[in-house]
């Protein structure tokens, strides 16, 4: 990890000490070089990520999951949703979420991604790499 890098989880409150706080997970990937790399990536890792719910879920079937991904992130939910069973994944917060339309409706209209929450925020910081990003891949 670079030293510039955020910890998310402490960003959200995580790591505070408090009894009640929750458990947060960091799933880090490589986003960098050329978007259609990245975005191959980011579909191995969406495997990667089906498989930590799978065993969080086994570990305590109780326990609400949610997951928080920004711009090309969104796609490892997309896509573990397709591998996950329905319930597994309670909520995606997709924040500027870099992911074509039809691939969230594919992936929403699977059996988990019917029973999960999705939350999608949009701003226009990202204008200029959703731009690039429909205009390459």
């Amino acid at each position: 990890m670079r030293r510039h890098c955020l910890s998310w989880p402490q960003h959200l409150g995580f790591g505070s000490g408090f009894e009640d706080e929750g458990l947060g997970i960091a799933f880090g990937w490589n986003a960098q070089g050329p978007m259609w790399e990245a975005r191959k990536r980011a579909i191995k890792a969406g495997h990667a990520l089906a498989e930590l719910i799978g065993s969080l879920r086994q570990m305590n079937p109780d326990r609400p999951i949610h997951f928080i991904g920004h711009s090309m992130g969104a796609e490892l939910s997309l896509e573990a949703l397709h591998h996950i069973q329905p319930g597994a994944l309670n909520r995606v917060i997709s924040m500027t979420g870099a992911a074509y339309h039809s691939r969230a409706r594919m992936a929403l209209d699977t059996p988990a991604g019917r029973r999960a929450e999705f939350i999608n925020v949009i701003s226009r910081e990202n204008d200029l790499f959703d731009c690039l990003y429909e205009l390459l891949i």
